[in-house]
This record gives structure tokens, sequence and C-alpha cells, in this order.
């Protein structure tokens, strides 16, 4: 598979992702605009509720991939301080 193959799946998965919306998308979001160092506003339509699933979502993931635990903790950090407001966070 080139890289516009990997390319086109995995944007066509994120465009799925987004209209199912939920926690496994506000996970993916949250992360990779982390690892990409870009600021993101928190995704309007979503509750308090739905960005702590997010967290506990990428958490599962830490388990399941520990080799891509830090990626995944600038995930948690990103929700936490931005989409959460909390101040006491580092990341």
């Amino acid at each position: 598979m080139n890289n516009k193959d990997m390319e086109r799946k995995f944007l066509l998965r994120m465009k799925e992702l987004s209209a199912a919306g939920g926690a496994v998308y506000l996970a993916m979001s949250a992360t990779l605009h982390a690892m990409a160092e870009l600021p993101v506003n928190p995704p309007e339509g979503y509750t308090r509720m739905d960005f702590k699933r997010a967290i506990r979502v990428i958490r599962e993931c830490q388990v399941a991939a520990p080799d891509l635990s830090e990626e995944f903790e600038k995930g948690a950090a990103l929700i936490r301080r931005n989409w959460l407001y909390r101040e006491d966070v580092k990341g």
C-alpha cells in the first residue's frame, strides 16, 4: 500500500469516526493534534462527560499499545487542559 492509499484510508476512517461522534473520535482527534503540536478548540456539541469518556478511551489505548503511551498521554493532557480547562495539567 503506498502513502496516498494509506492517507486516503486514514482520512476515510477519521471521517467515519467524526460522523459517528463519540469518545473514540474525540480521543483520536486530541491525540493527533497533540502529537502534531497543533492548537485546537474544543469540538462543539460535546459535553464534559464526552471528553472524560475520551480520556478513558485513551487510557485503554495506552494499555493496548504501551509503546505509544507518551503520545496518548499528550492527547489526554490536551483534553484536560484545553477542553476541560484544568490548569493543573502539564503536557
